[in-house]
């Protein structure tokens, strides 16, 4: 507990040290017209910070070298710290809110009741995820990173001659040919994935903290963005309706997102940790409704251009799949407004589409990353991700009712239906506030924008290579803070200043009590499920063990299709080279023995062949046992009986495999 908690007020803070002499240059000059609040500031600084640490991410993988991040960032931080040092006379405070911080505590308690989850009764961190293999890889691609290549360029030329294919389209088609599933999650997150924000990032947490630390990252990441979140949440909600309590509730709503955490603990790291650049998006589309102080003073125009730019970096590079998302939404934002207000779509186009392009003009190298492997990541976007079970209504997606779980369930008719209901009173009431709510027409015309993406994102899904609701899911999961959002502040017009209007309040009072009270029973249920991975503590000093990692690498292993075993590349056992989809190119491990890998007492991997007696290993709860064929004999087999092979050896009984396994690259197959 000690050490994420730790680790995550350290992040929070460095972002706020990178951006606080930015935003203080900008928006508190003595010259500003708009003063801003402590919150505002607060809010501000870390997503230029986020941005700042992503412009150093894209530098340093980019051009300069993986392990000159920190480097880069102090630099960075040093020029603007000197900056306002210079000019500290022409800086004056933010003014301060009465009553602010005893409801910004909320949000940020609850952050820390859903981080409880990654340690174990006796506070000592764990990794506890959901059952699917993501956690595992963004987990194993942070520990990877810097070996794999010092820059995008040089990790992309080493994945081509690791594969001996001749050029980055080929090594994209038969990635999961790589031996090392290790190396896999790694050249995929890098090379293809362009999640280098936090990959590489975590990457260099770890090289400056120890191996140890990959045990932290699931923790540390959902406190540092649930906090960062809340944070920004309430400064937007703060802005645009003047009330601590009612920001409060906003932000509680939005960060207490059901859905988001559903996909969080299943493996969506990265993108939660991009939703700090998202959320930067949404302020500074709140900046520009709000005042026309802030554009017409020259520094806080700078200031609003820095923080859309900051926010498109951090966004793009950690999970540039969002991003797409976000701009489809600001595209169809654009659209319906330039027939309500034109100068209003001028507005979101000079302070927030330009400096996109200015984001990209500072990250040349990750730019030109995704554009290299777009047509791959296009064929592979129909073909990725599994349903989640059962097809959820918007409602649902935006965290009303809990019908979320670890393991696929139905849920009942009455909340299918009811949740169908609450969806089109949503819409409805979004699109006749385009009518009546002038004063607030951006938000009225941004939760009808949401509605519109959603919609295209569940058509997406519906028409989609294999039919599941994963497209769906992801896209309302980014548009959701917009439309929860847009919903709640189109409400809380009804007050008017005073408390008049009881539905009003009673909406206001319904929305957080009930997205809270189904992320809870959530957790909850995840907290105790017996479907959940759960990697005790103990593995901490196998990770840090430098002799046990060699020899754990030295050999080539068989395992069960199981969940748990998704963490033994995190362990060391990286050659898992039966793993699916089970045709990997052995030629450099044709020497390395072929063993049983075993978790002790796991009653799915009971092999009839001789253990291997290995006490150092043993008391990690691991067991090995000899195959009875040599990987040169191993790799002469066809898949199926590969696979086949696997299955008896274990003493697992044979399952059929999909066609999608059977080889190749799954996501194009």
């Amino acid at each position: 507990m000690f050490e994420i908690l730790s680790v995550s007020t350290i992040i929070v803070l460095l972002f706020l040290l990178a951006g606080a002499p930015i935003t203080a240059l900008s928006f508190l000059n003595k010259r500003a017209n708009y003063p801003i609040s402590w919150i505002t500031f607060l809010a501000i600084s870390i997503v230029i910070g986020f941005g700042i640490s992503g412009f150093s991410i894209a530098s340093a993988y980019g051009f300069l070298g993986i392990n000159n991040y920190f480097l880069i960032m102090i630099c960075l931080c040093a020029i603007s710290w000197s900056l306002l040092f210079l000019f500290r006379k022409e800086i004056k405070k933010p003014y301060k809110d009465k009553n602010t911080l005893s409801f910004i505590l909320p949000p940020i308690f609850l952050s820390l009741f859903f981080v409880r989850s990654q340690w174990d009764p006796n506070m000592e961190p764990i990794i506890r995820s959901g059952p699917g293999p993501d956690v595992s890889q963004n987990l194993m691609a942070a520990q990877i990173a810097q070996e794999l290549g010092n820059t995008w360029t040089s990790a992309s030329n080493n994945l081509i001659n690791t594969l001996n294919v001749g050029n980055l389209g080929q090594a994209a088609v038969d990635i999961f040919r790589i031996p090392s599933f290790k190396e896999l999650a790694g050249y995929d997150y890098l090379v293809f994935g362009g999640r280098w924000g936090l990959t590489v990032f975590y990457n260099q947490l770890i090289r400056l903290i120890g191996p140890q630390a990959i045990m932290w990252e699931i923790g540390v990441i959902l406190f540092t963005s649930l906090v960062s979140l809340s944070l920004v949440f309430f400064a937007c909600s703060k802005l645009v309706t003047k009330s601590n309590a009612i920001s409060c509730g906003i932000s509680l709503s939005l960060t207490s997102n059901v859905s988001l955490l559903y996909q969080y603990y299943n493996g969506g790291i990265s993108q939660i940790f991009g939703m700090i650049g998202i959320s930067g998006i949404l302020l500074t589309l709140i900046l520009i409704n709000e005042s026309d102080a802030f554009i017409k003073n020259r520094l806080q125009k700078l200031g609003i251009y820095l923080l859309a730019t900051g926010s498109w970096i951090g966004s793009a590079i950690t999970y540039v799949d969002a991003t797409f998302i976000i701009i489809l939404l600001l595209l169809v934002l654009m659209v319906i407004t330039i027939f309500t207000a034109r100068q209003l779509c001028a507005k979101i186009f000079n302070y927030l589409i330009l400096p996109g392009f200015i984001a990209m003009l500072l990250m040349p190298n990750f730019v030109y990353s995704i554009l290299a492997s777009l047509g791959y990541r296009s064929d592979a976007a129909s073909g990725t991700g599994t349903t989640s079970g059962s097809w959820k209504t918007p409602s649902q997606l935006m965290g009303i009712f809990n019908v979320f779980s670890i393991t696929n369930e139905s849920q009942s008719k009455f909340t299918f239906y009811l949740s169908i209901m609450i969806s089109a009173l949503i819409v409805i009431f979004v699109a006749s506030r385009l009518l009546k709510d002038r004063k607030q027409l951006l938000v009225a015309n941004l939760g009808q924008s949401s509605v519109i993406v959603i919609a295209i994102g569940l058509i997406l899904s519906m028409y989609s290579g294999n039919r599941s609701d994963y497209i769906y899911n992801k896209v309302t999961n980014y548009v959701a803070p917009f439309l929860v959002f847009s919903v709640l502040i189109l409400i809380s017009l009804g007050f008017k200043g005073k408390v008049r209007n009881s539905i009003a309040k009673a909406m206001l009072v319904l929305v957080p009590i009930t997205t809270i009270g189904s992320s809870l029973l959530f957790e909850n249920k995840f907290y105790k499920s017996t479907d959940t991975v759960i990697i005790p503590n103990l593995y901490s000093n196998l990770i840090t063990n430098a002799a046990l990692q060699e020899y754990l690498k030295s050999n080539n292993y068989l395992q069960p299709y199981r969940a748990a075993y998704s963490f033994s590349g995190i362990l060391g056992a990286e050659y898992w080279i039966t793993k699916a989809p089970n045709d990997m190119k052995l030629d450099s491990r044709v020497a390395n023995e072929l063993r049983i890998f075993c978790f002790i007492g796991d009653q799915n991997c009971i092999p009839k062949t001789e253990k291997i007696t290995n006490p150092e290993l043993e008391k990690f709860g691991i067991v090995e046992y000899k195959s009875s064929l040599s990987t040169s004999d191993f790799q002469k087999l066809s898949v199926q009986e590969r696979y086949n092979y696997n299955f008896d050896s274990i003493g697992m009984s044979r399952s059929e495999i999909p066609s999608k396994f059977m080889g190749g690259n799954p996501y194009i197959n």
